[in-house]
């Protein structure tokens, strides 16, 4: 769907049948797809550490701007500066089964703490169920320390156990 990037999604198996697409939207709420249409989206925000980079320029783009002797710091800086190609990146969003109930959970960091200048100084780490109508929270890690930035969840061979590794 529109809208979507590369980390801000994951299909979970959470009802049992057939999968759902659960995203972040542009505005951190995560919002769930099946065959292609809405059919819930949540009021929470889950901010993460998201990235932001600018857009590569491509084609006669890159022949335009392109500075015409060496690397030309003024163009540089306006082109990282050009709001109009900055794209954000989502954080992470993962489902696994961790209760072996055979329905996926969907896990995400929410950041929080901060101020204008400075970036999220806590954050807590959510997990959440299906109830066949929308994910309600079931568990939560809070008082984190600084920002989650990323995560992984991996699990350990040939004991069942599942580890949660914090970046």
């Amino acid at each position: 769907p529109q809208g979507i990037d590369l980390y801000g999604f994951a299909y979970a198996d959470a009802e049992g049948a057939n999968p759902l697409l659960v995203a972040l939207n542009d505005k951190d709420q995560l919002v769930v797809y099946s065959s292609g249409a809405i059919i819930w989206k949540g009021e929470e925000k889950y901010p993460s550490g998201g990235t932001i980079l600018p857009k590569p320029l491509t084609g006669i783009e890159s022949v335009i701007s392109a500075p015409p002797n060496a690397v030309n710091a003024v163009t540089l800086s306006q082109e990282i500066d050009d709001k109009s190609r900055k794209v954000k990146i989502s954080g992470r969003v993962f489902s696994v089964d961790l209760n072996g109930d055979g329905r996926d959970e969907i896990l995400v960091p929410k950041n929080s703490g901060g101020s204008f200048l400075s970036a999220h100084n806590k954050s807590e780490f959510i997990g959440l169920g299906w109830t066949g109508a929308r994910f309600e929270q079931r568990w939560s890690i809070g008082d984190i320390p600084g920002a989650v930035l990323d995560y992984q969840v991996v699990r350990q061979p040939g004991s069942g156990m599942q580890i949660l590794g914090l970046i």
